[in-house]
């Protein structure tokens, strides 16, 4: 479950050199057999392979090189307000400056930096793990050694939870196994093996979900 949550949220790869922020309108492109102007806005590039999760905005309109709102934010970024301020809250979103009216302007580099997040976090990333790897994207001319060796600890944080996860299927499969057919509750084996079964010690969970 957690590879195929993983693979779900998980664009393809493409080819995110840095360019301008907006494109503009895009003539004959093809979409559902049907060749349309798209206005497409594509993500500066980040940091190494990684950032090639970021999707291309389609259908969301142009985002200038100006301001916008929190609401407009979050419509971009397909997620809620309440999503850009608790990320701001845990400092992985840098907080928006105030206009005049005392509104948050947010701008584009906004919006890159909560798509990473939003893909990181769909990756089951930790916000520690998320702020590590922020901290290597603010410094683009170092090498990329540290994403490397963050990515493979979350490689093996994930393989110890699929063995955790067979561990628990494996027991469950056993409780099955001793009930079968139709039998009053109180003569149901995984009653009694749910009762007669040592209470388990709690392990640490390796799950990055939180």
């Amino acid at each position: 479950m957690i590879v195929g949550v993983a693979v779900s949220m998980v664009a393809p790869r493409i080819n995110v050199a840095a360019t301008p922020v907006c494109t503009g309108f895009l003539p004959f492109r093809t979409i559902g057999g049907n060749t349309a102007a798209v206005r497409h806005w594509w993500l500066p590039r980040a940091i190494c392979g990684l950032v090639n999760t970021l999707k291309p905005l389609q259908g969301q309109g142009c985002v200038e090189e100006g301001s916008m709102k929190i609401g407009e934010l979050a419509k971009i970024a397909h997620c809620t307000t309440e999503t850009i301020r608790f990320y701001e809250k845990e400092r992985l979103l840098p907080e928006a400056e105030r206009t005049e009216a005392n509104y948050r302007s947010y701008t584009a580099k906004h919006v890159e930096r909560l798509r990473f997040i939003r893909n990181c976090r769909a990756l089951d990333m930790t916000h520690d793990e998320i702020r590590a790897l922020l901290r290597l994207t603010d410094a683009p001319a170092n090498g990329c050694g540290g994403m490397h060796t963050l990515v493979d600890e979350h490689i093996t944080h994930i393989d110890t939870r699929i063995e955790e996860l067979q561990q628990l299927k494996a027991q469950l499969t056993t409780l099955r196994d001793q009930c079968h057919g139709e039998h009053p509750v109180e003569d149901c084996g995984i009653v009694h093996g749910l009762t007669d079964m040592d209470v388990a010690v709690p392990r640490p969970r390796h799950t990055h979900l939180g």
